[in-house]
C-alpha cells in the first residue's frame, strides 16, 4: 500500500512531537533534580546535593550543573574530581560567558591542592600485567605517569598470568605527591609451597567410566525431547483448531459487511469488494486450519492412548537448529 505525501508528513510531524515531548520531560525532570540539589546545598547536605546534580546532568547536561557538581565535590574533599569538572566547564563556556574568568580562577586555586600518585611496575611485563587503581585501569601511558587523585585511601591491584593477585594500599593528603612501586604476587607454585592457598580454579569435568558389567549411561535428553509425541501432535492440532475457529468467526463478520455494501444483484462498492475478497481468503484458511486441527487432535489422542509394546517401533519428535531458524522432524526408532 502506497502512502500519500500527506500521510507521510503527518507521521513525521507526529514523530517530531513525540521526540519533543520526550526531551521536554527529560528537561523538566532535570530541572526538578537541580532544584532538589540546590535545596540540599542550602541545608548543608552536600553529599545528597552532589547525587541530585549528577542525576540532573545525565538527563540534561549544562555548564551550570557542572559548576554545582564541582562545588559539592570540593566541599566533600574530592579535589581531583572537582578540578576535572571545573576544567570541563571552562572548555564548554563561550568566550563572552561572564562565568569564564571566575571559573578559570577556581581551576587555578584548586589545582595545587590536588594530590598526585605515580604507580610504577617494578617486576613483570606491562603488556601481560594488569594494574588497576580503584576503578581506573592503569594501562599504557597511565602506568608510570603522575596522575591526579582525590585525597584519602586508594587501592592498587596487580594481576599477572601465573601469579597471585596482589593488593597495595596507599593514602594521600591534599597537595601530597607519592610514588607507589608495585609488582605481581608470588608465582602460584611458590605460593602453594609456602602454604598460601592458590586462586580457586574450577575443577575439570571428567566423564565417569562405567564398570565393565554396567552399560554406559545414555545422555539425558533435554526436557522438551522427553515429551511424548502425542502431546506435540495434539498441541499443534489444538492450535490449528483455534486458528480455524477464529478465522471462521471473522468470515461471518465479513459477510455482514458484504450484506451492508452489496445489493441483491451482487453489485458492491469498494468496501463490499474488499470484504468479499477477505472473506474468501479467511474461509480457505479456516477450512484448512480446522481440518488440520481435528486431525491433529485425533492423531495426538491415538498416540497417547495406544502405547507401543516392548520391541515395537516408537516415534519421537526432534528439533534441529538451522541457520536463521530450526527444523522440526519426525523420527521412528525400531
Amino acid at each position: 500500500m502506497r502512502l500519500s505525501k500527506r500521510a507521510i508528513g503527518a507521521a513525521v510531524v507526529a514523530a517530531q512531537l513525540l521526540l519533543a515531548s520526550g526531551a521536554y520531560a527529560a528537561e523538566s525532570e532535570a530541572d526538578r533534580l537541580f532544584e532538589q540539589g540546590r535545596a540540599a546545598v542550602r541545608a548543608g547536605e552536600h553529599g545528597k546535593a552532589l547525587e541530585r546534580f549528577e542525576q540532573s546532568q545525565r538527563l540534561d547536561p549544562a555548564v551550570g550543573t557542572l559548576l554545582n557538581i564541582a562545588d559539592c565535590e570540593e566541599r566533600l574533599g574530592k579535589l581531583a574530581s572537582a578540578w576535572a569538572h571545573l576544567r570541563q566547564a571552562v572548555e564548554q563556556m563561550k568566550a563572552d560567558d561572564d562565568r569564564l574568568a571566575p571559573t578559570k580562577a577556581r581551576v587555578a586555586a584548586v589545582e595545587p591542592r590536588v594530590p598526585r600518585l605515580t604507580v610504577v611496575l617494578t617486576k613483570g611485563v606491562a603488556d601481560f600485567t594488569k594494574v588497576t587503581r580503584d576503578d581506573v585501569d592503569l594501562a599504557g601511558p597511565l602506568l608510570g605517569t603522575e596522575q591526579p587523585v582525590d585525597p584519602g585511601k586508594h587501592q592498587v591491584f596487580v594481576a599477572a598470568p601465573g601469579h597471585q593477585r596482589r593488593v597495595f594500599r596507599v593514602e594521600l593528603k591534599a597537595s601530597e605527591r607519592k610514588t607507589l612501586k608495585v609488582e605481581p604476587g608470588d608465582p602460584i607454585e611458590v605460593a602453594a609451597a609456602k602454604g598460601t592457598p592458590p586462586p580457586v580454579v574450577a575443577a575439570p569435568i571428567v566423564a565417569r567410566r562405567a564398570p565393565p558389567d554396567e552399560p554406559p549411561e545414555a545422555p539425558s535428553a533435554p526436557p522438551w525431547k522427553r515429551i511424548p509425541l502425542g502431546y506435540w501432535v495434539g498441541g499443534v492440532g489444538a492450535a490449528s483448531l483455534v486458528v480455524g475457529l477464529g478465522t471462521g468467526a471473522a468470515v461471518f463478520a465479513k459477510k455482514g459487511t458484504i450484506g451492508d455494501h452489496c445489493d441483491a444483484a451482487k453489485v458492491c462498492d469498494q468496501e463490499g469488494l474488499d470484504a468479499a475478497s477477505s472473506a474468501h481468503t479467511l474461509a480457505t484458511v479456516s477450512t484448512v486450519a480446522t481440518v488440520v486441527g481435528v486431525a491433529g487432535l485425533g492423531v495426538g489422542a491415538y498416540l497417547l492412548l495406544a502405547r507401543p509394546a516392548a520391541g515395537q517401533p516408537t516415534a519421537s519428535l526432534h528439533l534441529a537448529p538451522l541457520a536463521g531458524g530450526a527444523a522440526l522432524g519426525f523420527r521412528r526408532e525400531f
